[in-house]
Parts: C-alpha cells; structure tokens; sequence
C-alpha cells in the first residue's frame, strides 16, 4: 500500500494508505476479495468542520468510525447522528 501524498483537505496528524488501483482491479477478480476488500484506509484524530456532499452517492462502501466528538450524516432527507 502507499500513503496518500499530502492533499488539499489533509488534516494535522492523518494517516491514510491506499491500495494501488491495479491491485484492486485484480483483488476483485478473486472469490476471496471480490465481495469484500478494504481499498483505503485512515486514520485522522483532528477531523473537526470536515464535510463530503456525494449527491450521486458513491461506489465504495464508506465506514466512518467516530472515536471523540460527534458529527452527522443526511442521507434522503433524513439527519442521523454520528
């Protein structure tokens, strides 16, 4: 895997690695990895007023595990709470 190079929105302490997209496409060829792979990965302890508008929504399935402060997500109109 390889660290994503520092980027616009990048955050004091980030770490995120990215599986290179060649290994994706041929992970997902496979029965082990191709109903469940992990492409990207992170970790970003001082996340605050960080925000994602995805009208069309988005090919990958996103996790957002909240450790401390709290956040939220609307998604059809309805607000949820992280």
């Amino acid at each position: 895997m390889t660290a994503n190079p520092a980027i616009a929105d990048g955050f004091p302490g980030e770490r995120l690695r990215v599986l290179p997209r060649p290994l994706v496409k041929e992970a997902l060829l496979r029965p082990v990895t191709r109903r469940l792979l992990v492409t990207d990965v992170g970790f970003f302890p001082r996340a605050a007023h960080h925000g994602r508008q995805r009208p069309n929504g988005t090919g990958e399935a996103i996790i957002i595990a909240c450790a401390s402060g709290r956040g939220w997500c609307d998604l059809g109109g309805t607000r949820f709470n992280i």
